[in-house]
């Protein structure tokens, strides 16, 4: 690993950090435990390749972590849809369908990888999970807008962070699969990029202060019961 990725590496682990550190002090951390679970996990991974990189900073190692931190993201998505629509059947039943034909898609992508070798995975295995967990989120934002769903400001930061960034990640994957590792530094450089973008992003939503919503508090004890009691 050279001085400017670990300066990298660095850099994303504390930002990541500053986002756990506001979730927990804010509170934001009740809206979404998954969430706080997903950057945890980010933060364990990434210090050990950066204390031990002649052990960890390796592509089976970097495959397992995304292999892991992608499960989280599905779970992540999983409990907000949870929260906002558990008051809310119709708009539940209409992302219950987009989520398990997305999961039955990621299956089918994925599974004729199974045992492939680590560069296969890597370059074709990975890029569609996290192309159908994009999906998967696109669809959950679609949802929240089309029923009109009142969003709690770390799930609103949460699926607008997440979308464009798994894009972004999903086409970094795409140029590896196309041009070869030879491209590795490009990518690599258009990938950290989007992430510190997307850390940053988070680390403002989840440090600011409860913001009032311009929807009624009535509906929003309503939908909303888990802050209630922060409300009061």
């Amino acid at each position: 690993m050279s001085p400017w990725e670990e300066a990298i590496v660095a850099t994303e682990v504390g930002l990541a950090a500053v986002i756990l550190a506001g979730l927990l002090l804010r509170g934001h951390w009740r809206s979404c435990w998954s969430f706080a679970l997903y950057l945890t996990s980010f933060v364990v991974l990434e210090t050990v390749t950066l204390l031990w990189p002649g052990r960890f900073f390796r592509l089976d190692f970097w495959l397992a972590k995304e292999a892991i931190e992608g499960l989280l993201k599905l779970a992540v998505a999983f409990q907000i849809a949870a929260r906002l629509f558990d008051r809310l059947p119709t708009a539940r039943l209409t992302f219950a369908w987009a989520f398990l034909t997305g999961l039955l898609a990621i299956a089918i992508a994925v599974a004729p990888t199974i045992g492939a070798d680590v560069e296969t995975m890597a370059s074709t295995a990975l890029p569609r999970l996290l192309y159908g967990t994009m999906l998967i989120f696109a669809a959950l934002l679609s949802v929240c807008l089309w029923y009109h769903v009142p969003l709690y400001p770390i799930h609103k930061a949460v699926l607008v962070g997440f979308v464009p960034y798994l894009v972004a990640f999903t086409l970094v994957l795409q140029i590896l699969q196309t041009f070869g590792w030879d491209v590795r530094r490009m990518a690599n450089y258009l990938n950290t990029v989007a992430f510190i973008s997307l850390l940053a992003f988070w680390a403002r939503a989840a440090w600011r202060r409860f913001i009032p919503s311009d929807v009624s508090p009535i509906v929003l004890s309503v939908l909303q019961p888990w802050v209630r009691a922060r409300r009061a």
